[in-house]
Formats: C-alpha cells, structure tokens, sequence
C-alpha cells in the first residue's frame, strides 16, 4: 500500500519561508554575461518572450480532452457526460504540429498528460480521476470537465 503521510512535519507559511531565505545568498551586484556563461546566475530583470511557447493547446493536467459543445450542443458544463471512445494518447514531449494534431469527433477523447499538446478542437479536459475505464477504447466520464487548458 502507498504511504500517503509525509515524513516531513507541517510548519507554518512564514517559518518555512524564513527557513528556505536564511540558506540563500542574496545577488550583490549586477553583471552581464554571454548566453552559454549563464549557469548558476540569477536574472536580474525579467525576460519575455514575443512569441507564444509551446504554439499549441496543452493540458494542465493528465485527463481525457474533448469537445463538450460538439458532444452536448452548447457551451455549458455540468451534465452527465456518458461513455466515450478514446481516440489517441498524447503525452508531453511529443512533436505536435497542425497535421499531427487529432481533431475530436462526437463522442470521442483524446487520453493527454500533463503538458501535452490538446486536439485542435478541445474545450475541456475531464480529469483521470473523474473517469472510469470500460475497456482499451472507451471510458466512462464520472464528472463534470474543466477548462484545463493553458
């Protein structure tokens, strides 16, 4: 059986914060250095990028993507979804472009990861935890998705 108890003691917010900043050295001076010189530093401003990273959809957590309104016709959640056919697994890392990406039809999902990229046309993601599996094609959706996307 897993443990689910920690072997670490709880300690308030303030106590473990002030534990983690008396062993970090505070930067003393700022400098400027060439990319590959960059190990270990600390930057001094922070750094935005002008194009979107990862150019995709991708799950914020391990769930089965779909398109609730093609499935229930409107864009609301919170019926009872049913038994679904699972189309494909996505995992994070994989390479994703336009062609590669599934698009969902009714009444199927995509089995995705953490980070994954999203089908094209998914609105929702139904957590693992809220499905139960029928068999190596289908699940059951146990409750309702949520915008997990990012």
């Amino acid at each position: 059986m897993v443990q689910r108890q920690s072997k670490y003691p709880m300690v308030p917010i303030a106590q473990a914060l002030n534990t983690i900043l008396a062993e970090v050295e505070s930067p003393t001076q700022i400098c400027y250095a060439r990319l590959n010189e960059v190990g270990n530093r600390i930057l001094a401003k922070d750094v935005f990028s002008s194009i979107d990273l990862p150019n995709v959809n991708t799950s914020i957590m391990d769930g089965y993507a779909m398109n609730y309104a093609l499935n229930h016709n409107t864009s609301s959640i919170g019926s009872e979804l049913g038994i679904y056919r699972v189309v494909d697994i996505v995992t994070a890392g994989n390479e994703c472009n336009d062609e590669k990406q599934t698009e969902l039809g009714q009444g199927e999902v995509v089995y995705v990861t953490t980070g994954s990229a999203l089908p094209r046309n998914a609105d929702c993601v139904v957590r693992v935890e809220d499905t139960q599996v029928i068999d190596d094609d289908s699940i059951k959706v146990l409750a309702s998705p949520s915008r997990a996307l990012q």
